[in-house]
């Protein structure tokens, strides 16, 4: 797995490294491929994302782009949720990661 960085970066709970953009557009490519769930996930009416181990986006939903304002997941493949969302917490934490205390109260804290 490639990741961006070699340094270690700390956080309150989560790991903060990310994947390399050719490691993310791979996962997108791979679960892309898989017609059936893509096709199933995309008749979900309600916000669905898909997220990689490193906790970045490599699938969004009608549901979720519409939530986001988004007409493509495109332009948001490979940042975290609180950073989709505009959270105001999601650069308080070395490394850009959604402290967990804060991402709890949306009712996501377990989920990454």
């Amino acid at each position: 797995m490639k990741i961006m960085n070699d340094i270690k970066l700390s956080t309150k709970y989560a790991p903060a490294e990310r994947a390399a953009r050719e490691e993310v557009e791979r996962h997108r490519s791979l679960f892309q491929k898989s017609d059936n769930l893509t096709e199933l996930l995309g008749k979900i009416p309600t916000a669905f994302i898909i997220l990689n181990e490193y906790r970045q986006v490599i699938y969004m939903n009608k549901g979720a782009l519409e939530f986001a304002g988004l007409e493509d997941v495109t332009s948001v493949i490979g940042i975290r949720p609180g950073e989709l969302l505009g959270c105001i917490h999601a650069t308080e934490e070395e490394g850009v990661v959604e402290p967990r205390n804060h991402v709890h109260i949306v009712g996501l804290s377990t989920q990454f």
